[in-house]
């Protein structure tokens, strides 16, 4: 079976300038075979459900977004300036303005705050909301993108994630990355194991206390006495 791809160079170009108030469309901007990508047959638990995702700037990428609209994943994210695919924005100083651009199913937003942030969605229109909260200074009600107080609020999650597999200081500067990646999926697979236990017992330790508890299991079932090597203590009368 033929199927296209994309670049992130490809998408780029099909970035428009858009208005304010215009409605995001459905149709894809790249054309991508949709496939399972599970050989098996088996059934994927997440691809085509309706999944919405919230990444950090680390993953973004139009291409990688185009994909899994066609999947019905939508994603939203921050994204680094330089990142290749990204339209090019005119400059805009004033705070709580925002420029856009837009393809069929993608929105890339500029949005100035305190600093400059840019966010790349496909569940999103550009759409200002008001937060809820008044700028301390001016006493007026805040108003930011619904992409960004939708990113976050979601965005809260992953923090806590990253806070609680970041207790155990393991990695130095001085590691190789791979040490460094080795101890981050250990970080990781120890979480994972501390909510799976929450969830089958309904007990509710502290993570630190779990992970002292399975250190000492791992210790009684694979330490091995040490056998000491060197001449036998005399034996005195």
């Amino acid at each position: 079976m033929a199927s296209s791809s994309t670049t992130d160079s490809d998408v780029a170009e099909s970035f428009t300038n858009s208005e304010p108030g215009d409605e995001l469309g459905t149709d894809s901007a790249c054309d991508f075979d949709n496939e399972s990508d599970n050989d098996d047959g088996e059934q994927n638990l997440y691809l085509d459900k309706g999944h919405n995702l919230f990444l950090d700037s680390w993953f973004t990428s139009p291409t990688l977004f185009e994909k899994l609209h066609t999947r019905s994943i939508g994603v939203c994210d921050t994204a680094r300036a330089n990142r290749a695919g990204l339209p090019k924005f005119e400059d805009k100083s004033g705070k709580g303005q925002q420029v856009y651009q837009s393809t069929d199913n993608m929105l890339a937003l500029k949005w100035f705050d305190k600093r400059e942030g840019i966010m790349l969605s496909t569940i999103h229109e550009p759409r200002i909301q008001f937060t809820g909260k008044n700028d301390p200074k001016t006493k007026r009600p805040i108003q930011k993108p619904v992409s960004v107080i939708d990113y976050n609020s979601n965005r809260g999650a992953i923090d806590k994630v990253d806070m609680q597999t970041s207790f155990v200081e393991y990695v130095r500067k001085s590691v190789k990355w791979y040490k460094k990646l080795f101890f981050h999926m250990l970080d990781l697979i120890v979480l994972n194991s501390y909510l799976l236990y929450k969830m089958e017992t309904g007990k509710r330790p502290q993570l630190v206390d779990f992970r002292l508890q399975l250190i000492r299991e791992i210790l009684q079932t694979y330490h091995t006495p040490k056998t000491i090597i060197g001449r036998p203590r005399l034996e005195t009368n």
